[in-house]
């Protein structure tokens, strides 16, 4: 560890800041949390080039921060392996107390806004401008009706690919969906063995649902090559953050409009009894119960579980 990274340690530990710049004998620090203070110091103009840094948190949307900030050396107590990457990348220098695979938000009870709004960007000015559209959403109050319904004039679906097995390893892991779905943690690795498989599978198709460039869900269709023709909505997720203001109605009604082009007399899926807030969705989309039943789950629950159905013909 250089003298300017040990310096500014030291006074991230001593003075009860949450950022401390340090080169020779000029010292920046902040009390300010999250990505606020860098922000104000790139729009303020200062050049941290040369400078050694010491956070408490670093995560791959506070990486690119540094990096536009021209620091040659990031110290954080918790440091996210994306955020270690794009740091590496730039060429700054890195440690940390703690690595781990990805940042949370401040409840708990998902991953940091600013972390998926960055997820699959490698331009630092691009992620700029991803975290400055994340940061007017929530100081607007993004979650009340009026925003809900601009914010679907800028949602879509792209076909999903090996560049989305982080995203979905840090969706699928999230622990309200862990708990509303009955699954079992994944690993990154998982999700690019199970993008692979999808791809070589003519009887499915998967999409990772967009809000501009930011990705929020995904949704999977399987049956295509049903004689039947009965098509099934595999999945629908999105990240809690985005849950409620009828993005997942759009989705699903994007998902029959799909198989219905192509000929499918019918679609259904399944879904946990208990799971009021999937089933409003999926009977404001016109679905019905067919079927009740119990099935045990990847996480060893049994659970009372619904077969929903809409007539396409």
């Amino acid at each position: 560890m250089t003298e300017n990274l040990s310096k500014a340690r030291s006074l991230l530990d001593a003075g009860g800041y949450t950022c401390v710049a340090c080169r020779d004998g000029l010292v920046h620090t902040t009390t300010e949390r999250g990505v606020k203070p860098l922000l104000n110091w790139l729009d303020s103009g200062l050049s941290l080039k040369g400078f050694s840094a010491a956070d408490r948190v670093v995560g791959r949307a506070t990486a690119f921060l540094y990096c536009l900030l021209g620091v040659e050396a990031v110290y954080a107590r918790v440091m996210s392996r994306p955020a270690a990457e794009v740091l590496k990348a730039h060429g700054v220098a890195t440690d940390t107390d703690t690595l781990v695979d990805g940042i949370i938000n401040r409840k708990g009870t998902g991953p940091c806004p600013f972390e998926a709004a960055v997820m699959e960007i490698q331009d630092a000015g691009q992620a700029l401008e991803a975290i400055r559209r994340q940061m007017a959403r929530m100081q607007a109050g993004a979650g009340d009706a009026g925003q809900a319904r601009e914010w679907q004039k800028d949602i879509h679906l792209e076909d999903v690919s090996e560049k989305h097995s982080q995203f979905l390893y840090v969706l699928m892991n999230d622990p309200a969906i862990l708990a509303a779905l009955n699954e079992i943690p994944t690993q990154t690795a998982d999700w690019t063995e199970a993008i692979s498989a999808w791809k070589c599978d003519p009887d499915e198709v998967d999409y990772i649902i967009y809000d501009r460039g930011t990705p929020i869900g995904w949704l999977g269709i399987n049956g295509l090559m049903s004689e039947e023709k009965t098509a099934y909505l595999k999945l629908l997720a999105l990240l809690p953050a985005y849950q409620g203001k009828g993005i997942g109605t759009y989705a699903v009604r994007q998902a029959i409009k799909l198989v219905k082009n192509r000929g499918f007399s019918e679609i259904a899926l399944h879904t946990n009894q208990c799971n009021q807030k999937a089933q409003a969705c999926y009977r404001k989309c016109g679905f019905e119960v067919a079927q009740v039943y119990t099935e045990e789950m990847s996480n060893g629950d049994i659970v009372q579980r619904f077969k929903m159905t809409l007539d396409l013909t």
